[in-house]
């Protein structure tokens, strides 16, 4: 009975430190995570009253294998019983139950939140779960799956029994399950490790379970404030910095297939107005005091019959994503090449990482020569209209999309891959920032809008012909008073 009693206790004291019961005696350590960072300094601003919970740019990763946990209970009463999975070494382990884990935070306590001032006194330490969250999910290399096969993450909903915790080999996810930290405005320094069992657990290093990151913290009282000068010169020197593309693993595409590219198709500009008349736009914009804006929405389609795919890389600090465009046939990839590069927007209504060089708008006098390039000159690309699901290659299972955060990422993230697929079209709309002429100083007469898709020939196409389209128009009135009338395009007059 003394034996039995002495055993219970050493496996009660292995679990609450978080050590391993081992199923099996492999040698080969499990699958852990790692902390990055993808910023040495983040910009925070907040709102009145409103706790610090920014995006501090660092990153829970996977490394060449998947970490996949199960956490279940065989019936409401019971206690979750957590399970790690090894899909490479096709083997599994339990690992803990009742208070380390639950169904809302994941695994309790992982995270050891700390902050400190320059000087490096401690303003206040938190404990956090760990919790992977689909949302900013990210490849951080061209090499990684195409695709994660884990779901969401945890569920607050009372009645779950089970739910599967993942990270893909090659991805990662911002950090994202923090308390809140209620802290005055100012210059801190935040630290996120893993817990010491947790550590041992997983055999995580030191080196890859520490994540510091300098936060400048600021309150506003309304919207769309300009940051305060030190933020602004800091953003300035980041985006100074040398650029070191990544380098993808395996060979790339030196002449892609016919049938592996996209076409992509500029459709003449629509929605051609002065300014913002009432009910006529979704999102209008300010117009400037004593100037004439001419508005307009553009369009570019992908006619097939292959999706165009291209994903962005960083390294840490670098202020651009290295672009790369992906080929498929029959739905898996047969290469990819290195093309154009990333920038983030800044600009509200964006907030979000745009590709360079997909389409570039200019205003031509009636000779067709140049007069004014438009502001817009990097694009999310997303499919928000169908415009041909005969073509070879429709995707006919996209749903509309209004660009999640998931699909064009936030100011930290170190990847992202956007997609236009066969048949569908990325408009943008005369809200959108950029879209617009400043016509104030035109003299009166004939222009055309001119729209042109792959502008520089970066992006890797079947035919090129169908690029450029033109809308003619036609300017009148006086100035604060202009007038616009838009000639129809083959019969249609939008």
């Amino acid at each position: 009975m003394l034996k039995r009693t002495l055993l219970i206790a050493a496996i009660t004291a292995m679990l609450l430190s978080g050590a391993a019961v081992r199923a099996d005696a492999a040698p080969a350590p499990w699958p852990g995570v790692k902390l990055l960072t993808t910023e040495d300094f983040v910009e925070v601003v907040r709102w009145p009253d409103e706790p610090f919970i920014g995006d501090l740019g660092i990153v829970v990763a996977a490394g060449n294998r998947p970490f996949e946990l199960h956490l279940s209970k065989s019936n409401y009463r019971a206690p979750i019983r957590v399970t790690q999975h090894d899909r490479t070494g096709r083997r599994s382990r339990f690992l803990a139950e009742a208070t380390k884990a639950s169904f809302a935070e994941g695994l309790k306590d992982f995270f050891i939140v700390t902050v400190t001032r320059p000087d490096g006194t401690r303003v206040l330490r938190r404990d956090a779960g760990f919790c992977t969250d689909a949302w900013d999910r990210m490849r951080l290399t061209i090499s990684a799956p195409e695709t994660s096969r884990y779901p969401n993450g945890c569920s607050d909903i009372p009645y779950a029994k089970g739910t599967v915790l993942g990270i893909e080999a090659g991805w990662g996810m911002p950090l994202r399950t923090m308390p809140a930290l209620n802290v005055p405005d100012g210059e801190y320094t935040v630290t996120i490790s893993v817990r010491y069992g947790y550590r041992r657990l997983f055999s995580i290093s030191e080196q890859d379970a520490v994540a510091s990151v300098d936060v400048s913290l600021v309150t506003v009282d309304e919207c769309c404030v300009e940051p305060p000068p030190e933020m602004r010169a800091r953003r300035r020197a980041a985006a100074a910095a040398p650029l070191r593309p990544v380098r993808p693993s395996g060979a790339p595409a030196a002449a892609p297939a016919t049938d592996t590219r996209p076409d992509l198709v500029a459709i003449p500009a629509w929605n051609i107005r002065i300014g913002n008349p009432d009910g006529h736009v979704d999102e209008p914009q300010p117009e400037p005091e004593g100037r004439d804006i001419l508005r307009f929405s553009s369009t570019v389609w992908n006619a097939g019959p292959a999706p165009l795919v291209v994903d962005g890389f960083r390294n840490k600090g670098e202020p651009e994503m290295t672009g790369y465009q992906s080929f498929y046939k029959n739905g898996k990839r047969v290469g990819w090449k290195q093309i154009g590069a990333f920038e983030f927007d800044d600009r509200d209504g964006h907030q979000h990482w745009h590709f360079k060089d997909f389409a570039q708008y200019r205003l031509l006098d009636a000779g067709k020569m140049d007069v004014l390039p438009a502001g817009k000159e990097a694009f999310c690309l997303a499919p928000t209209n169908a415009i041909d699901m005969t073509v070879p290659g429709a995707d006919w299972s996209v749903h509309r999309v209004e660009f999640p955060g998931s699909m064009c990422g936030q100011r930290s993230s170190l990847a992202i891959r956007e997609v236009l697929q066969a048949g569908w079209a990325d408009t943008y709309g005369t809200g959108t920032p950029g879209q617009e002429f400043d016509v104030t100083d035109l003299p009166n007469g004939t222009y055309f809008i001119e729209v042109a898709a792959n502008p520089l020939g970066r992006l890797i196409e079947r035919v090129t012909s169908n690029n450029v389209a033109l809308r003619e128009i036609v300017l009148g009135g006086t100035p604060g008073n202009r007038t616009v009338v838009v000639r129809p395009y083959q019969g249609i007059a939008a």
